[in-house]
């Protein structure tokens, strides 16, 4: 029995170490890399079981766009870089300028000019002016919310949604299956019905997806007829 109690121990102490040595590579911050370094290789017992549920971001959906991105930016990074080698005339850069750079080589865009910015800070006032501009689209309607409620908001939401369809706009929406957890199967099928693309956030349909409940898309976000964009942390329900 000692032996076996040894073996087991030394086990899970090499899967720890295992783990550990993926956290290197898997979690987001240098931060999070300490944390769940240190944790699994005093307490593999406790802390491995935690890890493969809540440490691990490995999601090929979620690499490979990241992986696209990072290739976008290098790509206009080095044609920038090019641009810069062939002026020969060097022109001062003030610090407004060279701030656009990096945000715009960040983002991998342009920034544009004529836009205007109001800040909404009660949910009033933002559901009034989401509602009207949906009511108002003429191309598309592209919603993102963590939390999806199916409350007297979310259906206004759903009503609004379902009309701009049947108007021939095109409607998008995608919320997260843990923030909405409590939505309704009757709500689901409201937009199914009424032709709106209506889907929980999921990069992986596995069963691996269980082992990432804390990869979630707590992004707040409408776009509509690229004309009027909403973000913040407003999120659908009374």
């Amino acid at each position: 029995m000692t032996i076996f109690l040894t073996i087991g121990w030394l086990l899970v102490h090499a899967v720890g170490i295992a783990a550990a040595v993926d956290s290197l590579f898997s979690t987001r911050s240098s931060q999070a890399t300490i944390a769940w370094g240190l944790c699994l290789l005093l307490f593999p017992f406790v802390t491995v079981p935690l890890y493969l549920i809540f440490g691990r971001r490995r999601q090929r959906a979620y690499r490979r766009l990241c992986k696209r991105f990072s290739n976008y930016a290098a790509l206009r990074e080095s044609s920038r870089q090019k641009s810069d080698a062939a002026t020969t005339e060097l022109t001062p850069i003030d610090l407004k300028s060279e701030v656009e750079r990096v945000l715009e080589s960040i983002a991998g865009r342009q920034f544009t000019t004529g836009n205007k910015v109001k800040f909404l800070t009660s949910g009033k006032s933002f559901y009034e002016a989401l509602l009207k501009d949906i009511n108002a689209a003429q191309h598309h309607v592209f919603l993102c919310f963590y939390v999806v409620n199916s409350d007297n908001i979310g259906e206004r939401l759903a009503a609004a949604l379902a009309g701009a369809k049947s108007r021939g706009v095109e409607v998008k929406f995608l919320y997260d299956r843990i923030g909405s957890f409590s939505l309704t199967r009757r709500y689901c099928e409201e937009f199914a019905l009424s032709g709106v693309e209506f889907t929980g956030f999921n990069t992986e349909r596995s069963w691996r997806s269980c082992f990432h409940a804390n990869f979630r898309n707590h992004r707040k976000i409408a776009v509509i007829d690229n004309r009027v964009a909403y973000v913040g942390g407003f999120n659908v329900g009374d």
